[in-house]
This record gives C-alpha cells, structure tokens and sequence, in this order.
C-alpha cells in the first residue's frame, strides 16, 4: 500500500467503496491497519477498530503512545466510541511488567478504565502494582466483571487471600494463568465457588497448591478440560485425574512428569494468546 497507489485515480475509485473495503480490511494483520487509516476517510473509518483491537505493546515507546492515545476521543464519529480504548480487546501489558518499574498502578488504572470492552487481559511481571492496588484495577472497573474471559497473572506478587478476592470479581473466567504466585487454599476456594465455566487452569510451580486444592477446583469447576500442576510439590496425589474426576471435573492433567509434552501441546492453545 503506497502512496502513489492511493493517489491513483483509478485506486481511489476502489479505495472509495465501502463494500471493497470491508473485504480487504478481512485480509489484513497488524501493521497494515495503520496505512490503512492513512489512506483516506473510509480505510479511517474501517480500519480503526481492527488496528485497536489487540495493540502490540512490546517496547516502552509503543506502550507510550498507547497509553497517551488510548483515551482520547476518536478523530472522526464512530458509532458511540467516546475513545480509542473501546476498541481494545485483548490487552497485554506483560512485555512492559517485564522491565523494572515500567508498569505501575498509575499507568495501568486510566488504561483499564478506558477499555471498557476488554475481554483478555495479561498483567504477568508487573511487579510494581501491589496486591492492594491489582485489586483496586479489578474491583473499580465494573466492565470486567463481566466481560473477562482470558486472565493471566503469572509471577504476580499478591497473597493467596488476595487473588482469591480478585477471582471472585470475576466469574465469567475461561481461562485463568496463575503459575508462579502465591495462590492456595483461598484462591482454589474462590475459583471452585465463581468460575463454574472455567476451561483452562495453570497453576504451575504454585507451593501452596495441595490435595485439597484440586478437590475445590473439581467440585466447582465442572468444565474445566485442561490443569497445569507441574511444579506443586504439596500436592501428594500421584493419580491427579483420578482425583479429580471422582469429584465430577475430567480434566486432562500436566505435571511435567505424566502425560508427556506433547498432551500439553494440545491444550496450551487455549491460553497461548
């Protein structure tokens, strides 16, 4: 997509057609979306909600500018979006946790409350939010009590009372990541109790996580079709699956040492995102 293509008479003549322009907005990835805004009005028009939907935040300069533009009111009318953030879908700040001091309460809060459509959500590494503040992001913003289905907060520094809190929050949950924390008998408690739709759970190298855990996990969690569980070394069942389908959940069961990789592979696309 060039400029001189764009300039074009007859381009213009296609480019100008909204029928054609639904079409190609279907062909296009990432980094396209952003000529196709720069190509006039309708590519403007079409292109937006697409190009926002799942930003790619992998460096400081691109967070930045996301979180700058995130709440400001599109340029042009689109349909009832009073910001960007509406548009956003699929929000992971994991890349930005990642590097000492980058994501904070401070930078997190207006970006969460300016994407009130959020449906997956990676805050893995962002160590300097505290567990008072990582409630605070999940208790004011009503939008995601409903709306969340994808969870991840793997190396998170927050207590087991506290994600146990957390996960009640949020009860439409499919897909919950929580490998490496401190989650335990609460936590297990809480998504056993709310998340009667979870589908995927990794719990991995989680040393509260026991016996018992599993059991609550089964008795509420009747769908759930995949556990990551390698690494609890307070689990003392050998026979996992067994123990839990005798509480009614048949989940397949990865622990890193029964069941092989290559089980794991076949689910690890429901999280991988």
């Amino acid at each position: 997509m060039t400029n001189s293509l764009v300039k074009d008479t007859a381009a213009n003549q296609v480019w100008n057609n909204s029928l054609i322009m639904v079409r190609v907005i279907k062909y296009l990835k990432g980094a396209d979306f952003a000529p196709m805004c720069l190509s006039g009005k309708l590519g403007w028009l079409y292109g937006t909600e697409d190009m926002w939907s799942s930003p790619k935040l992998q460096g400081i300069k691109k967070f930045n500018q996301f979180a700058d533009a995130v709440t400001h009111k599109p340029l042009l009318q689109l349909g009832s979006a009073t910001c960007y953030g509406v548009f956003v879908k699929t929000l992971d700040l994991s890349a930005v946790g990642g590097r000492k001091n980058e994501m904070n309460f401070s930078k997190a809060a207006p970006i969460l409350a300016a994407c009130t459509n959020l449906d997956r959500v990676n805050l893995s590494l962002c160590q300097s939010i505290k567990e008072s503040q990582l409630l605070r992001l999940f208790r004011d913003n009503s939008h995601l009590h409903n709306n969340l289905v994808y969870l991840t907060l793997d190396k998170m520094k927050v207590s087991d009372k506290m994600m146990g809190r957390i996960v009640r929050l949020l009860p439409k949950l499919q897909f919950l990541q929580l490998s490496e924390t401190n989650a335990g008998p609460l936590t297990c408690q809480a998504i056993g109790s709310r998340l009667s739709g979870l589908q995927s759970l990794e719990v991995a190298n989680c040393k509260q996580i026991n016996d018992n855990c599993l059991v609550m996990i089964a008795q509420g969690c009747r769908l759930l079709s995949y556990i990551n569980i390698k690494g609890c070394i307070s689990i003392g069942s050998h026979e996992v699956e067994e123990l839990m389908s005798g509480h009614g959940c048949i989940a397949r069961v990865y622990d890193g040492y029964y069941g092989g990789y290559e089980d794991y592979e076949d689910y690890k696309d429901y999280v991988d995102y």
